[in-house]
């Protein structure tokens, strides 16, 4: 039975005691940079000339992502971090003074994104960009992997920029073990803590906004929304996919079969 915490809390603010716990992995979506919110307009359909677009968050400051950063260099393996495409050179300025070494940016490809600017074409994707701490490293996923390709959510019965669980099931899986520990400094509506629920992983959920979470909370002591059990299904179809193939013949290799099969079997029964 895996332990999840839902705080809220400005994680600037106890930025001390995070890095102080030195969690296994950091996973996490902070806001959009100011670039994107600066860039976010709409073009009026009655003739009217394009007007700012309220995105209905504040963009991350420099505080916020520093403390970040301070975060990712505590943690005791990865960091998984979301950026927008021209922000990611910030988030190497915020995380590699704190000692983190920088493995590389993986694309999620979202393929169906609103169009933050009516005036050119909307960004197909955003990076997942990984750092690690120092020494040995593994994963448990795909080797094939070149970018991540779930197809992001739509409705108007999902939280402001909420990433699919199928995909956050993905980064928990891969990027941390059994037992282990995940924080996530930015948390929303919890999907981070709800794929560790689901997973057997214990996370620290740290939301400032009241509303967010106490939906994070309900939503990850609640059975699965018939949202989140497609979602699931995705998450399971995709990793039997990969895991049909003949089991590596390498120690590593083998390892890290065995630990993706045990993940699919925790989900697979989760869905009953």
């Amino acid at each position: 039975m895996s332990d999840i915490i839902v705080l809220h809390a400005d994680t600037r603010a106890i930025v001390d005691q995070i890095c102080a716990a030195h969690f296994a992995a950091l996973i996490t979506d902070p806001p959009y940079s100011d670039r994107v919110h600066d860039r976010a307009i709409s073009i009026g359909s009655n003739g009217a000339g394009p007007h700012a677009r309220d995105l209905g968050f504040a963009p991350i400051d420099d505080g916020l992502r520093s403390a970040i950063g301070a975060i990712a260099g505590s943690v005791t393996r990865w960091s998984a971090v979301f950026s927008d495409i021209e922000s990611s050179h910030l988030w190497r300025a915020a995380v590699e003074p704190a000692g983190a070494e920088y493995i590389r940016a993986v694309p999620w490809v979202r393929w169906s994104q609103p169009q933050l600017s009516g005036d050119r074409p909307p960004s197909g994707a955003e990076l997942v960009c990984l750092w690690h701490a120092p020494g040995r490293k593994h994963w448990s996923g795909p080797g094939s992997l070149t970018a991540f390709d779930t197809r992001s959510l739509r409705g108007a019965d999902k939280y402001s920029c909420e990433k699919p669980l199928d995909l956050m099931l993905s980064l928990v899986s891969w990027f941390a073990d059994e037992g282990e520990s995940i924080v996530d400094p930015c948390a929303g509506s919890g999907t981070t803590g709800l794929a560790a629920r689901l997973l057997g992983r214990d996370a620290v959920l740290i939301e400032h906004d009241a509303e967010a979470a106490a939906l994070a909370q309900r939503r990850i002591a609640a059975p699965l929304s018939g949202r989140d059990r497609e979602r699931c299904a995705r998450w399971v179809e995709y990793q039997r996919a990969w895991l049909s193939g003949d089991v590596p013949d390498t120690e590593a290799g083998a390892a890290r079969y065995a630990r993706a099969l045990a993940d699919t079997v925790r989900v697979e029964r989760a869905l009953g």
